[in-house]
């Protein structure tokens, strides 16, 4: 028996603590489902609806370029084309692919954007979910390789050399179109924004008192989703999360997660229940919290004070590993975990 588990809401990975609910400004709020993940603009500002309905507009188009899943996609169109041609893509759609292709290389495939074909077989999240046998893992692991896709940089143009192949941006499209949002806000004069998209949150200025912005870290391990270990203060920044948790399903008594780790092709066995990271460049966060969570508590430590970041990381044992510069705007405020 298969039972699909998933999570639709905004509070997927970090449950908003809005503190000053007595605000005088009241925010415009608008949610749309897009890119296989809810997203939830809070603005405030006197450009605040314009805002918001030009960025669910730019999401939907967005979409339409980087779906794995839209037919005709500039994406769906490399694919479809795999072993076959090269693909003339937007310079938007290029440039994030060489982005992913630089992440795939620095994290020496523990993040590959080619892993299209094996989230495919487990089709987690989908009607179609089941576990795979052996060789239809090691048929697909065949599959994927960063390294035999070729970018042109004059052309603009995208080629897989092998037949089967397929690339997924979902490991950092979502972080990345922070950018498109922020360029909005900017242009428009807004002076406040909460956004959620999926596991990403974008804290653009502070709140109108001019206070940080509260967010509650969730609690991994909680029950309801809605559980937290502790609170974060944040402003200008983007807070990317990556656990076991988000997108799972069950058969035969054993669940299993959408994080895969390449090097066996099963979902990962991780010693960490969470990394969160906190900077500026979304693509940059939502890349790390998978790679890192993927990567393990022994590869934690020389990350944690890294200048590009800040990490709050979760142990299977309930430690709380933070950066240094983060001890001043996190609180630790359940009690079933301590901080390393």
């Amino acid at each position: 028996m298969i039972k699909i588990l998933r999570v639709l809401s905004t509070t997927v990975i970090i449950s908003f603590i809005l503190t000053s609910c007595n605000l005088a400004n009241k925010p415009y709020s608008t949610e749309i489902f897009v890119m296989s993940t809810y997203v939830t603009q809070q603005i405030y500002g006197q450009n605040s609806k314009q805002a918001g309905e030009k960025i669910n507009n730019a999401l939907v188009d967005l979409e339409n370029r980087l779906s794995l899943f839209v037919e005709g996609s500039e994406l769906d169109r490399v694919n479809q084309q795999a072993g076959l041609s090269a693909v003339k893509v937007s310079d938007y759609t290029f440039e994030l692919v060489k982005t992913a292709i630089q992440y795939s290389e620095d994290s020496q495939g523990l993040f590959d954007i080619t892993i299209a074909p094996l989230s495919l077989l487990w089709g987690i999240d989908t009607p179609n979910a089941h576990v795979p046998n052996q060789i239809e893992i090691d048929e697909t692991l065949k599959l994927v390789n960063y390294k035999k896709v070729i970018l042109n940089d004059k052309e603009k143009s995208i080629m897989l050399t092998q037949k089967g192949m397929a690339i997924d941006l979902g490991g950092i499209a979502k972080g990345y179109v922070v950018d498109v949002i922020k360029t909005e806000y900017d242009k428009l004069e807004i002076k406040s924004a909460l956004v959620s998209i999926g596991g990403n949150i974008f804290a653009y200025g502070t709140k109108p008192n001019n206070q940080q912005f509260t967010l509650g870290i969730r609690d991994p391990n909680g029950i309801t989703g809605s559980e937290t270990i502790g609170k974060l203060q944040v402003e200008d920044k983007v807070v990317a999360t990556s656990g076991a948790y988000e997108r799972f399903y069950e058969q035969d008594g054993k669940i299993y997660h959408h994080i895969l780790d390449l090097s066996t092709g099963y979902p990962v066995d991780s010693n960490l229940s969470s990394v969160t990271i906190i900077c500026e460049d979304g693509g940059l966060s939502d890349y790390l919290s998978t790679t890192l969570f993927i990567a393990g508590k022994d590869h934690i430590h020389k990350y944690l004070n890294d200048e590009r970041f800040e990490a709050i990381v979760i142990d299977s044992k309930n430690m709380v590993y933070l950066s240094e510069s983060l001890k001043d705007s996190f609180e630790l405020t359940n009690d079933k975990y301590t901080l390393a």
